[in-house]
């Protein structure tokens, strides 16, 4: 089930519904900055009368933020990745995983034929995943897609291709 290829099927809807957009950078930013400041605050604590274990603590946790900060910085810049969002509304879309028995897979079908996300959410899911549904939805929830995947022979196989459903 690789949730890459539903996202790239969502980018290819007509009239460009979807859009793929990254992650902001700001508070990586922001968390860079933090650790530069406490950085900055364990020189100026280094002379002073304050715990050697505490100088270290500091230093550590600055250098970690600074170096975390940048790094998922760059990602969110220079990387590939990216997030579902319906360009109506400006907002990701979110989305779900939900597993049901094989048992229930005509219930579940049924659900998906007839547009009634809602009540797939509804259902109750199964601790055992041989039936998984994977929903991208709205806020909203006037557009919802959907495709099922049933494992079988160590991985999951798509059911049926992905269906989209708009109000």
């Amino acid at each position: 089930m690789d949730k890459s290829v539903i996202c790239e099927a969502l980018y290819a809807l007509p009239g460009n519904i979807v859009e793929k957009r990254r992650k902001g950078i700001a508070i990586p930013l922001a968390a860079a900055f933090v650790g530069a400041a406490v950085l900055a605050a364990v020189a100026v604590m280094a002379g002073k009368s304050v715990s050697s274990d505490l100088v270290s603590v500091l230093a550590v946790f600055g250098a970690a933020m600074v170096i975390g900060g940048i790094a998922v910085t760059l990602v969110r810049i220079i990387g590939k990745g990216g997030d579902p969002y319906l360009r109506a509304s400006g907002k990701r879309l979110d989305v779900a995983e939900l597993a049901f028995d094989r048992t229930r897979m005509s219930e579940v079908l049924d659900k998906i034929d007839r547009g009634d996300v809602d009540a797939l959410l509804k259902m109750e899911e199964s601790s055992v995943a041989s039936l998984v549904v994977v929903v991208y939805r709205s806020h909203d929830g006037l557009f919802a897609a959907c495709q099922p995947f049933e494992y079988a022979e160590l991985e999951y196989r798509p059911l049926r291709g992905l269906k989209v459903f708009e109000k």
